[in-house]
């Protein structure tokens, strides 16, 4: 699993507020050549890049956008419709379609759906990376994909008075000013997932209305979800108990106020670090504006303070610009005069270099200088409480039998502060998977799951509980290739390693999720957990996760991790003798014929010598791993390069005879979303008791301390002695979700240590 850390290098910027827009720009222009509309996601697509494809996948026209989301294009001489149209906006993208007739094309999340549902893959972007047919854009067509768009937002749709009569998201011209179809807008989130469906691609689909909400009620969220596949009946049925007033939506301000965070955000980084901050203290006024109140000191995240959090606030020497994600609002109760309501938002951040971070926070509504605008906040819980959905694609890259499955999940993150830690015994959590057990343990900075609970045990609240598990939950789990799957194994969940380190998630009756449950998870679900101290005490803290796990039809789907993750080429390993082992992953199976090395299991006995058994994943006699991968078109970029592995522990003491012990270390290396390359060094820490980290060079001499960390032209080389256990490219996908490739190094097992898969 990835191992997460809530210091970022640059500052979380307050967006995904499907914000409404300002600014004027007045009606596009009809003609046989031209057409035009409005960018936006509530908050205006503001220079974003719009580019025009025929069906073909050619792109045929492209042009910008002005500060009001607005655009104008030329098509060439003799251009025939229907027509893409990509809205690129922070290397993020929204698609939408034009017939040829009307003069007027919208981009926002509803038409991205729209254009999924219509598209053969499922994803909006399909016809763009795959020739199309005319036949799926046929104005029939056009016209089901929109009346299902239509009756999945109605509910909102109903409560805003000021759309005028005939007008739809698509077709009809409208300025993004908070009103008629903006705060549409603003009202209706969009979340679109393809699938695959007997081998058809597929879309599906959920429906999120931003109306005020209890800020820490489970549950309490209100949404639709369905499939591209069903009627707009079906859909009208689904949301026919959702009633909704004016007074219950975001306010038609919204979007002013966000942007105007976004500008601060964006004033502040331009001033030089040394006037931004003295010290631990945010001291430039425009820096201040941003927070809750102009007061720094009143932030809180995850037990951080502004300093601890907001890192490159203080220290980056580098111009980070923010910007608008496409995803909605995660959760807001901005209702009515309601002096404590806040949102929970987020925003992507990216500096000069292509380094970027999607990040998600709680803003307030404060007034400054007489005018209302929103500050960061933080989500005020005393220590880290974090839930990310990750899908993932796993390779055992040494095995010759085609073992590869594809998995989602959530990862959990709950880590108290060093001086607390010692004083907690127990976590209950709630959330979409019902209630859990989470406990600290001893060399890891953040807890392991036990098991579900229906009853809280008495004793949590005097003595630690004992949890070994990853702080993983499964959702979903199956091999790529079901027919080659191993004698006696039925699905990943039977190898030893999965039923031993990771739970699997129940629903509410206790059952094993189904595609219908999982999709039933909404974007911005509550998760509370209850810790519990020594002294009997409890605190109860609250967060909510972006996205959501996919479902098994859609892990195989277009914007699954088969075919969004980006893979890695070749791996290079230096020797001290100059030479090096390469693996290539490009070549078919069994890779390890290809790197000339044994195989071996992570259960299989191991000999003293760990260095004369090396294969591809033991760690080189000097220098680094150095990756290299490719990226193909549809892919994410990573920006993240995650290992994992074991390093031995050589004990020789007065009270120790002497032994070996495996210890878990875990290395990550970020960088440029452009990036096709990366090595990878230890990163040791300053001690061998540091709970934050298992250094990858550690050995200890026969007084028992850390022996002098190894170092090869000015970086920490691994222990000759580690080895991987997996590798993974990280990369995020607009809903904030991780897509994951794994590649395991070690050769699963079924039914016990004697009984190998080879």
């Amino acid at each position: 699993m990835l191992k997460q850390t809530m210091r970022l290098m640059m500052l979380p910027a307050a967006a995904a507020v499907l914000v409404a827009c300002g600014g004027g720009g007045g009606s596009p222009t009809a003609s046989l050549n031209s057409f035009g509309g409005t960018a936006a996601v509530g908050a205006p697509l503001r220079a974003a890049t719009i580019e025009v494809f025929d069906l073909q996948g050619q792109r045929i026209a492209q042009t910008q956008t002005d500060e009001s989301g607005k655009y104008q294009i030329q098509l060439p001489s003799g251009a025939q419709g229907p027509f893409i149209i990509k809205a690129i906006y922070a290397d993020e993208a929204l698609f939408s379609v034009y017939s040829g007739q009307g003069g007027v094309a919208n981009i926002s999340h509803l038409t991205d759906a729209v254009t999924a549902i219509l598209s053969p893959s499922g994803a909006a972007d399909g016809f763009v990376l795959n020739a199309g047919r005319a036949s799926d854009l046929a104005p029939a067509k056009i016209a089901e994909a929109m009346a299902k768009i239509q009756a999945a937002v109605s509910p909102v749709t109903s409560a805003i008075s000021d759309i005028p009569s005939g007008a739809n998201f698509l077709n009809s011209a409208f300025e993004a000013n908070g009103t008629g179809i903006d705060r549409l807008l603003d009202a209706a989130t969009v979340s679109v997932t393809s699938s695959s469906q007997n081998n058809q691609g597929a879309s599906n689909i959920s429906v999120g209305f931003n109306v005020g909400q209890g800020g820490n009620q489970l549950n309490s969220a209100n949404f639709v979800n369905f499939t591209s596949t069903q009627s707009q009946n079906d859909i009208q049925n689904a949301v026919r108990n959702f009633s909704f007033t004016s007074s219950q939506l975001p306010p038609s301000n919204i979007g002013t106020l966000y942007n105007d965070l976004i500008d601060r955000l964006n004033s502040c980084y331009a001033i030089p670090r040394g006037s931004r901050t003295q010290g631990n203290e945010v001291v430039n006024p425009i820096c201040k504006s941003v927070f809750y109140q102009a007061r720094p000191e009143l932030y809180k995240d995850g037990g951080f303070n502004v300093r601890e959090r907001f890192v490159s606030l203080f220290e980056s020497t580098r111009q980070i610009r923010f910007s608008p994600t496409f995803s909605p609002i995660i959760m807001q109760d901005f209702v009515g005069n309601n002096p404590s309501g806040r949102a929970l938002v987020a925003a992507k951040g990216e500096d000069d270099l292509g380094n970027y971070s999607y990040n998600r926070f709680y803003v307030k509504k404060y007034t400054l200088n007489g005018r209302e605008v929103l500050g960061v906040e933080g989500d005020q819980n005393p220590f880290e409480f974090f839930v990310n959905a990750e899908n993932e694609h796993r390779t055992f890259v040494n095995s010759s039998l085609d073992l590869d499955f594809l998995q989602s999940q959530f990862a959990l993150i709950l880590r108290p502060t060093s001086n607390q830690l010692p004083l907690i015994t127990a976590a209950v959590v709630e959330g979409p998977a019902g209630k859990f057990l989470m406990a600290p343990v001893v060399g890891r900075d953040s807890f392991r799951i036990c098991n579900f609970i229906s009853e809280t045990p008495a004793e949590i609240r005097t003595r630690p509980i004992n949890c070994t598990k990853a702080p993983l939950l499964i959702y979903a789990s199956q091999f790529v290739n079901p027919g080659a799957r191993p004698r006696g194994v039925n699905t990943p969940l039977d190898f030893d390693f999965i039923k031993r380190d990771f739970l699997k998630a129940l629903d509410s009756d206790g059952n094993p999720f189904s595609d219908f449950s999982i999709r039933s998870i909404p974007n911005g679900a509550l998760w509370k957990a209850t810790v519990y101290d020594r002294n009997g005490g409890k605190t109860e803290i609250f967060t909510r996760n972006t996205g959501r796990p996919m479902d098994s039809t859609e892990l195989t789907g277009a914007d699954g991790p088969m075919n969004r993750a980006a893979k890695f080429s070749k791996l290079t390993m230096a020797e001290d003798n100059s030479s090096s082992r390469v693996v290539d992953f490009n070549v078919p199976r069994p890779l390890r014929a290809n790197a000339g090395m044994p195989a071996f299991s992570s259960s299989r006995p191991r000999t003293t010598d760990l260095i004369t058994n090396r294969t591809p994943a033991w760690a080189p006699m000097v220098g680094g791993f150095k990756f290299e991968w490719t990226v193909t078109p549809g892919q994410i970029p990573p920006f993240v390069t995650f290992l994992s592995g074991q390093v031995p522990f050589e004990w020789t003491g007065p009270y120790i005879s002497n032994s070996v012990e495996r210890q878990p270390f875990e290395e990550l290396k970020r960088f440029s979303t452009g990036s096709r390359n990366t090595e990878i060094f230890c990163s040791p820490t300053g001690s061998l008791s540091n709970p934050e980290d298992k250094s990858c060079d550690v050995n200890l001499n026969s007084e028992n301390n850390p022996v002098d960390y190894i170092r090869q032209n000015g970086n920490f080389v691994f222990n000759p002695g580690a080895w991987m256990t997996s590798t993974s490219l990280i990369s995020r996908d607009q809903q904030q979700r991780s897509i994951i490739r794994v590649y395991n190094w070690f050769i699963p097992t079924a039914g016990g240590p004697s009984n190998f898969i080879e």
